[in-house]
């Protein structure tokens, strides 16, 4: 059974939203890790 073009598009626009929201977790945990090392480093100077 041959696959449609239109079943491949979709298989690689699954992959693209994966691949997106992997990077946008990553940015975000990168983000939080980044703001939490500021608040820890802004408590210990008192």
């Amino acid at each position: 059974k041959r696959t449609s073009p239109r079943e491949r598009n979709g298989d690689s626009e699954r992959r693209d939203a994966v691949a997106v929201g992997i990077l946008v977790a990553c940015g975000g945990a990168l983000a939080g890790i980044s703001r939490g090392r500021a608040v820890v480093r802004r408590w210990l100077q008192w």
